[in-house]
């Protein structure tokens, strides 16, 4: 009987402490639907629409341009400077777009942004980390090269 109670309390343990499965579809989902977020912002040329994807905070870092920010507002206010007018915002369009979920609450995501304007086509590529809070999936780095 001892060792018939060892094996189903050996069993329990390992069943107890299974991780959880991950549901990468849904977090995928979710995260699509932040990304469109972020294209209908930029789009209605709604930068705070865009940045509300992004968290809010002095630990957003943003690495692009052979520099980086730190802050959600110092990388708002970069936006808001850069693309002052709906000319220069143009239509942004996501992709190429993959999503590797690295866990419940995290996931990486690249991908290729196009700024089709009247006078060019700047396009470039990204890497954003995605976290989960209580606010849901934000970015909490964002790495942009053009």
């Amino acid at each position: 009987m001892s060792k018939f109670l060892n094996i189903v309390l050996i069993v329990l343990l390992i069943f107890c402490n299974w991780p959880q499965s991950l549901n990468s579809e849904l977090i995928k989902t979710e995260i699509n639907i932040e990304l469109k977020k972020c294209v209908d912002g930029w789009n209605e040329g709604n930068i705070e629409k865009y940045m509300s994807v992004y968290l809010n905070s002095d630990s957003l870092r943003f690495a692009g341009n052979n520099s980086y920010k730190f802050g959600w507002q110092k990388v708002t206010d970069g936006y808001k400077q850069k693309y002052d007018t709906p000319e220069k915002m143009g239509k942004l369009i996501f992709t190429e777009i993959k999503i590797t979920v690295i866990s419940k609450d995290a996931a990486l995501v690249f991908g290729r942004f196009t700024l089709k304007r009247k006078e060019d086509e700047p396009t470039g590529l990204f890497t954003l980390l995605f976290q989960k809070n209580e606010n849901g999936w934000k970015i909490v780095s964002d790495h942009t090269s053009s």
